[in-house]
């Protein structure tokens, strides 16, 4: 996954095989640095998906087979915190426009795990009951927040709209 920041002057990629997340800075086309996610504790763990916080100054990566939703402090170049059994094989994920929630796309089990951001804890699952969800957008708006989502194989293109689902909020 590639993720730009919100200022456009980085791109953050995950590294599933390396198990690492690498920082580039755009206009130099340069690495600025590849920050490893392994743990011994996981060795299941692959990068999946990003999100950047409001505040640019964390990510949220996915972690697939792992289980987990790993906060990387950018600042820091380092894990800050690993929230551990956020779904089975979490791969999309979205932030709330506010920036307090959190929210990923959990593949086999075909849910969607919904995560305070400031404390780590797992709120609760919403279930699909369609098909396997790889990824999604958050929608905010005066009614609250609607995540919409796409399952394997679905692509984003213009006159293909989401499915939405239902607020979780």
């Amino acid at each position: 996954t590639i993720l730009f920041s919100r200022d456009g002057s980085r791109a953050f990629v995950t590294n599933e095989i390396g198990v690492a997340l690498t920082v580039v800075d755009v206009g130099t086309d340069s690495i600025v640095r590849t920050i490893s996610l392994s743990s011994p504790a996981n060795p299941q763990l692959r990068p999946m998906g990003v999100v950047e916080s409001i505040d640019g100054k964390l990510l949220y990566v996915t972690t697939g087979r792992g289980g987990s939703l790993l906060e990387i402090d950018l600042a820091a170049g380092r894990v800050s915190r690993s929230i551990e059994k956020v779904g089975q094989r979490p791969w999309g994920i979205a932030l709330s426009p506010d920036g307090k929630t959190l929210y990923t796309a959990n593949g086999p089990s075909n849910d969607i795990s919904v995560v305070d951001a400031a404390t780590g804890a797992v709120l609760r699952h919403r279930e699909d009951g369609r098909d396997v969800v790889t990824g999604m957008r958050v929608l905010g708006g005066e009614e609250g927040v609607v995540v919409v989502e796409f399952a394997h194989g679905d692509s984003v293109r213009p006159g293909r709209p989401f499915r939405p689902v239902s607020s979780v909020d």
